[in-house]
């Protein structure tokens, strides 16, 4: 033992070695002193007396030198996680008062007892499940449990052979994880109610957008004497229309937001009338062949004021779709349509949607150049213009909605009520 200690002095301290070394110096003076003046039993006693108390101190400063032990029980005194060791048999080994602190149950076992593997205690119980996933190496997730008012966080681990790396028991480190939980509650508490808050907030920025649309279309409106409540009428049809678009498996890639986007955006069809001169806006006869030409730039006209009135607008689809409205709602799906003679699928689908609306509404509602046509009269209008002037797809769905349409313009007279 001298020897291997003088060998290793990088890790045991010079005066252990000397320490040992002098008990091994007085043992064989004593030994050989006893055999010069011929004292043999009496000797051995005090010998082993002697030999004892310099191992004591020996060990006691062993102590001081032991780094590991040292750091231990710095950790034990001022961490805040609480350690629970056994043995590789599941024998308690014991624990740290922090351990103790979150589970009082500790300090009733014994060590190197096995009596808590029958206590029925929640950490036990998943101090024990732990312990079975890792003897089949299985990864262990660190668990959560309620104690009182607390909440602690477990995790188990293998204990290993600092030079063997065998397995020669298990820890359990604990730790108080209420605070945190409270903290997060908090936290989200907080953001659902500010989400909840910012959700109002847009909300509301929403409807006075959507108002200012409406009231805006109002305007424009108002000085076309023949189109009286005709902004608000479409964008009711328009809406029971998309309502029944999105029932069809063709348009369900489409998102509900770009459905949104045509019903808001439909009171800007006719934008662009407010730049048409009132001698040709509130004509109260029929156009003539000019006229009508300088009445179709309200669709290219419309789509500049659009897209300069919404160029500010964060959501883009909604600005894509309100130009497009207002640009291409005269569009028919065989080409001759204005302003641009696009046709078929060419024609952005929302403005497709609206081309219904408008003609629809124009058909059933009374103008100072034409009388109001009947419900029967103005579907089997809109019927032979399928594949012609509207699109065919849109259009079946478009009759399909008539007893809904019918309810709709049943529920105020025409020319004269505003929905």
């Amino acid at each position: 033992v001298v020897i291997r200690a003088f060998f290793r002095r990088n890790e045991v301290s010079y005066k252990a070695c000397m320490m040992l070394f002098g008990m091994i110096f007085f043992s064989t003076i004593m030994y050989v002193l006893g055999g010069i003046l011929g004292i043999k039993d009496q000797c051995i006693p005090f010998i082993y007396l002697v030999d004892g108390i310099c191992l004591l101190i020996l060990l006691s400063r062993i102590k001081i030198f032991d780094v590991s032990t040292l750091i231990s029980t710095s950790i034990d005194e001022n961490n805040e996680y609480g350690y629970v060791a056994f043995d590789c048999r599941r024998n308690y080994i014991g624990c740290n008062k922090k351990a103790i602190s979150l589970f009082d149950k500790l300090s009733q076992l014994k060590i190197d007892g096995k009596e808590w593997y029958e206590m029925s205690e929640p950490l036990f119980e998943i101090v024990k499940q732990d312990m079975d996933c890792l003897d089949r190496n299985e990864p262990v997730v660190s668990s959560q449990i309620h104690s009182g008012d607390l909440e602690i966080r477990c995790t188990v681990k293998h204990i290993l052979n600092q030079y063997t790396k065998r397995v020669v028991g298990y820890y359990v480190y604990l730790f108080d994880d209420t605070e945190q939980i409270k903290y997060v509650e908090l936290l989200n508490n907080y953001n659902e109610q500010l989400e909840k808050d910012v959700q109002e907030k847009v909300a509301s920025i929403q409807k006075i957008q959507d108002d200012i649309i409406v009231g805006m279309a109002d305007i424009v409106e108002n000085r076309d004497r023949n189109t009286g409540g005709h902004v608000r009428r479409t964008s009711k049809v328009v809406d029971i229309i998309v309502q029944k678009m999105m029932t069809y498996e063709k348009y369900q890639t489409l998102h509900k937001s770009f459905f949104n986007c045509v019903v808001k955006a439909a009171p800007l069809h006719d934008f662009g009338k407010i730049a048409i001169e009132d001698s040709i806006l509130r004509k109260t006869g029929r156009f003539t062949t000019e006229e009508f030409e300088k009445m179709k730039d309200h669709s290219d006209k419309g789509a500049k004021i659009v897209s300069q009135l919404l160029h500010n607008v964060d959501d883009s689809e909604f600005f894509q779709v309100a130009v497009n409205i207002a640009h291409y709602h005269h569009e028919k799906w065989n080409g001759l349509g204005y302003p641009q003679k696009l046709k078929g699928e060419e024609i952005p689908l929302e403005a497709r949607i609206m081309a219904l609306a408008d003609v629809f509404d124009a058909l059933v509602s009374k103008r100072c150049y034409k009388n109001q046509y009947s419900h029967e009269e103005a579907f089997a209008i809109i019927k032979e213009s399928l594949g012609t002037h509207f699109d065919p797809t849109i259009g079946k769905i478009f009759l399909e909605c008539r007893s809904e349409l019918e309810a709709l313009y049943n529920r105020f007279s025409l020319g004269d009520s505003v929905i």
